[in-house]
């Protein structure tokens, strides 16, 4: 009898599980969403409350999207949500509930004035997009405690001027390593990174009134000018190819306190072969700082560290590097140094000695920045 028992109840245990995983199962939508139209959002069924796949909301047709209203129990999407050029979207009201996404895309929709709506939602795991709103006047409403693992571009909304809603300025202070901040083309506090830096933690200890970089040759020349400086510390001259991976290229200590004009140059003797990308970080003495906008400089071909390459009895090293490094260092293939040299560096390297092979060229500057490069010894 007891076994009977503990039969019948393991079944109806498992019926239980079966049907709240039928019921589970009934509010995931699998796959991909568009909506096209208002008339094809209003045929969405209320029961769905996941979406694994992407939801793209798109006005194409004449019975423009209006509303987003019917979408009101949805409380994840597991790809991207893209919601673009929907000219009569006045408001995002419908996705009140919604609390995950994959990616969030909010671009061109001419009529749109605010992401209040956005408030339940706590997570993006890739980027967020906001662009060409012509409307947005503000981020305020967003819910605080949202974190987003992506890039963040704020761009081209000509009215947006509050931007320092408490989530921006968190990914403004501490976004993840390898993500990027992108804030241009808006209006008051949401101009640019500056701005926004000021919007959310207070003046900047640098204003920075000019700055330029120009080629010279197979160089590339840096200068800038501050009107007031506050409590400055630094300035980090930093390089980029492709605008997301920034190495250090230099850096230059800030006049400190001054109310008047200040003027820096510098001259970065490495760029790459191909458009070199420079952005000054600017560093407050409590170690809060602030980017300047970027500039662009096209170099045709970087000078070679070192010639010929291959090699044979004699290794030059280019001029740029002689008497301006502090360290030189050569490892063959083993990792074992085969030369090292402190102080300025030497025109010509004896290496007829060397075994055949490929060799690693470690240049460091006197600001304590290195490079690598490969040399190949030829028979």
């Amino acid at each position: 009898m007891q076994l009977i028992l503990l039969k019948s109840r393991t079944l109806l245990l498992l019926i239980m599980l079966a049907a709240v995983s039928g019921r589970l199962l009934a509010q995931t939508y699998v796959g991909n969403v568009e909506f096209t139209s208002q008339s094809a959002l209003n045929s969405w069924e209320s029961q769905w409350k996941t979406v694994t796949g992407n939801i793209y909301i798109t006005s194409l047709a004449s019975d423009v999207v209006t509303s987003l209203a019917p979408l009101q129990n949805i409380t994840s999407v597991g790809g991207a949500i893209i919601i673009a050029e929907n000219h009569s979207l006045t408001s995002l009201n419908g996705l009140g509930r919604l609390e995950s996404a994959g990616m969030v895309e909010i671009s061109f929709n001419g009529a749109l004035n605010n992401l209040g709506a956005l408030g339940a939602l706590k997570t993006v795991t890739g980027t967020v997009n906001i662009v060409g709103n012509e409307s947005l006047t503000t981020l305020t409403g967003l819910a605080t405690s949202l974190t987003i693992g992506g890039d963040l571009t704020i761009r081209n909304n000509p009215i947006l001027s509050v931007c320092n809603a408490t989530p921006i300025c968190n990914y403004q202070r501490t976004h993840p390593a390898g993500t990027y901040l992108n804030v241009s083309g808006n209006a008051g506090m949401c101009y640019d990174e500056a701005f926004l830096y000021s919007a959310c933690n207070g003046p900047l200890p640098v204003v920075l009134t000019e700055f330029d970089a120009i080629g010279e040759g197979s160089s590339v020349r840096l200068s800038w000018a501050t009107a007031t400086e506050i409590n400055a510390s630094h300035f980090d001259i930093e390089r980029s190819t492709d605008g997301r991976v920034w190495q250090q290229a230099g850096i230059l200590q800030a006049k400190g306190e001054s109310l008047q004009k200040e003027a820096y140059s510098f001259s970065d003797n490495y760029p790459f072969t191909g458009e070199n990308l420079y952005r000054l970080r600017m560093t407050d003495r409590d170690a809060t700082y602030s980017y300047s906008r970027i500039r662009s400089v096209y170099v045709r071909e970087a000078p070679a560290p070192a010639y010929p390459n291959p090699f044979s009895a004699t290794l030059s090293l280019s001029s740029h590097h002689t008497g301006t490094t502090d360290n030189i260092e050569l490892t063959d293939a083993r990792g074992k140094v085969v030369y090292h040299s402190d102080g300025p560096a030497p025109a010509n390297i004896t290496t007829s000695q060397w075994q055949t092979g490929t060799y690693l060229l470690r240049i460091t500057d006197k600001q304590g920045l290195s490079r690598q490069f490969r040399v190949v010894k030829a028979e």
